[in-house]
């Protein structure tokens, strides 16, 4: 049998004998900071006082899927764009995991006036209790959006969450940074305890996933027809050529396809053939 059908035929086998689970919307409160004695200004570009983009870590204590946050936020009566929070892994430049739903400004109250609004997310994050991660309310480049557009995050004035720290964004050198009095933005997270786990965070649950343990592809030159994941899809070196998502590969990286198939060090320097990516895609159907 040639190499890449026997592969395959091992693939396939592992794949239709993981047993799946119905998920049920079992939602629980995990993680909260709900002190407040301040509001942060946050605006996508530099602008007076306020901060350009902002960050709050958080420990998860509850192993499932992040299926919403919720942040105490309003917005300048001049603000007329969506306002969309990112989750990131470990910190605020860390990979994105999940983006939520915008908000418009109609639903949003106006300064003074300020209240919990709750942010859900089409695709959610997995983690397991101890991970961290970062709620990110994102930064623009430098001047791309107009200086009136502004929101502001409630806070405390001191290190009231012992389980995260608040960053504040620097537009002009795009880096984050804990913020100086080690403060702490208000939020809640809740939890869908009762998700299947996704151990590896690939976006493919275990008892599918063909690949365990997936990280980033890291190959020391990428030519044109070759692919890598990337942490999100798996990515050719031709941006003609179209993407391929880490369910389609069954929860396997480039690297990960390439050693199961014992494909030879021209893939291992080059990245994963197109021609070798697809059988393995076509052997999973």
């Amino acid at each position: 049998m040639p190499r890449i059908l026997a592969v395959a035929s091992i693939a396939l086998a592992l794949l239709f004998s993981a047993t799946t689970s119905t998920v049920s919307a079992a939602e629980a409160l995990d993680q909260q900071q709900e002190t407040i004695d301040g509001m942060q200004c946050i605006i996508p570009n530099p602008f007076a006082a306020c901060a350009h983009g902002a960050a709050q870590t958080v420990t998860a204590g509850l192993t499932g899927d992040l299926t919403a946050v919720e942040l105490f936020v309003n917005r300048h009566d001049l603000t007329t764009e969506d306002l969309v929070i990112e989750i990131h892994a470990g910190a605020p430049d860390g990979a994105l995991l999940a983006t939520s739903s915008p908000i418009a400004p109609a639903d949003l109250l106006v300064e003074p006036d300020a209240g919990w609004e709750r942010f859900t997310f089409p695709t959610q994050a997995n983690f397991n209790a101890g991970d961290v991660f970062a709620i990110v309310l994102p930064f623009a480049p430098y001047f791309s959006t107009p200086e009136f557009e502004r929101w502001h995050w409630g806070k405390s004035s001191s290190d009231v969450y012992l389980s995260g720290v608040r960053y504040d964004g620097n537009g002009f050198a795009g880096t984050w940074g804990p913020w100086f009095d080690g403060s702490d933005l208000a939020f809640r997270t809740f939890v869908d305890a009762s998700a299947p786990p996704d151990e590896d965070h690939d976006g493919v649950l275990d008892g599918d996933d063909v690949c365990p343990g997936t990280v980033t592809d890291g190959f020391p030159q990428l030519m044109a027809n070759r692919y890598s994941y990337d942490g999100t899809a798996l990515v050719s070196g031709r941006s003609s050529n179209p993407p391929h998502t880490i369910q389609e590969t069954g929860g396997c990286s480039a690297t990960q396809i390439i050693a199961a198939m014992g494909l030879g060090p021209g893939h291992q320097r080059f990245g994963l053939s197109r021609s070798a990516l697809e059988a393995w895609i076509a052997a999973l159907l």
